[in-house]
């Protein structure tokens, strides 16, 4: 499987820090307003912001693209007006454990600037879209994918998973460029930690 790579609601390649709890602590007029631009925002604030967040990561020496304030809604689970989302473009070097950390610590520096605020941290290729296709019949992977299945249930805690599926996965439109790709899903409310799954289903 070396042609594969694993994906999952929490492994690697999104790092998102969010509180839902804090959301109505956020002026109904600041949300309004926020839908419509984030110019309606003070000049003062959207750089302090800025500048916040980019201090954590100078501090922490992580390098990155862009920084980007802006209003997002999960697909997953949509919530019922866009969240503020402070939004970190990164270059295609995954680093998840300082991001997570770097997430974290933004977050918790922003709380007393705009309350409630998403923290997102993303490769910036996936920022442009992301494709599925199904993986052709003439693949290696498509007579192993049953016995690859049995193994990955018989040796990994499953409780919390909803589905696993294989599809070419990826940024380019040609399916074909697109790596074959382990999905795993699990429930929204899951709270297990994914990096020891992932490394188990890429062995």
């Amino acid at each position: 499987m070396s042609e594969s790579s694993v994906v999952s609601s929490a492994f690697s390649r999104v790092v998102r820090t969010r509180s839902a709890s804090l959301l109505p602590r956020l002026p109904l007029h600041l949300v309004e307003v926020y839908m419509l631009t984030t110019a309606a925002f003070s000049s003062l604030l959207i750089v302090r912001i800025h500048a916040r967040a980019k201090k954590v990561l100078d501090d922490l020496e992580i390098e990155f693209s862009n920084v980007i304030l802006k209003g997002r809604t999960s697909k997953v689970d949509p919530e019922p007006m866009p969240v503020p989302t402070l939004l970190v473009l990164m270059p295609d070097l995954p680093q998840p454990d300082l991001w997570y950390q770097a997430a974290k610590q933004i977050y918790h520096g922003l709380e007393p600037l705009l309350p409630g605020t998403s923290v997102e941290i993303i490769e910036e290729k996936f920022y442009d879209g992301l494709y599925c296709f199904p993986v052709e019949q003439t693949h290696s992977i498509h007579s192993k994918w049953r016995s690859i299945v049995d193994t990955i249930l018989a040796n990994l805690n499953i409780q919390e998973w909803t589905g696993i599926e294989c599809w070419r996965y990826g940024t380019n439109t040609d399916r074909h460029l697109n790596p074959v790709t382990i999905i795993v899903e699990v429930d929204k409310t899951s709270t297990g930690s994914f990096d020891t799954a992932g490394q188990i289903i890429r062995s």
